[in-house]
């Protein structure tokens, strides 16, 4: 695994939801909101990371009727009102839905983009294809994505 960028993190809530004037939240502010389930055998890496599992102690999240297996389901759910999700904050510009929007959460922990590959494939073509991955992400992704102006925590 090769780690990308490190970066804040958003929550994705209805563009007509309470949260969606906010500039910014806090974990506290979306813990207890309804998440969308994840399916079963989901890695649980990503459901901590999804869930901000960190912060609640291992407690899973109030979960949204939704059960969302890629990000567009996510954002069925937030625009329904019924989910909201979590992302790295580039993931505001990746996925511009109308209906949703994406707010830092300024005290919540950066997490990390990567590249996963299977740890036992040592074939030369991923190992150049990691190497291109990486390296301009280490050298060139905080002046191409810089951080975002985040208000104080």
């Amino acid at each position: 695994m090769d780690v990308l960028t490190e970066e804040p993190r958003i929550v994705v809530v209805p563009a007509r939801g309470a949260f969606a004037g906010a500039a910014a939240l806090r974990l506290a502010d979306v813990l207890d909101l309804p998440y969308p389930n994840v399916p079963r055998g989901t890695p649980r890496p990503f459901t901590d990371y999804l869930y901000f599992m960190r912060a609640r102690n291992g407690e899973w999240p109030r979960l949204a009727p939704d059960q969302a297996r890629n990000p567009q389901e996510v954002l069925a759910s937030v625009m329904s009102g019924r989910g909201v999700g979590s992302a790295l904050y580039p993931f505001r510009r990746f996925y511009p839905w109308p209906g949703a929007r994406g707010i830092p959460v300024v005290d919540a922990p950066r997490d990390r983009s990567v590249l996963a590959t299977r740890a036992a494939d040592t074939r030369p073509e991923v190992a150049v294809f990691r190497a291109l991955a990486a390296a301009p992400a280490r050298d060139l992704g905080p002046t191409l994505v810089p951080d975002p102006p985040l208000p104080d925590p």
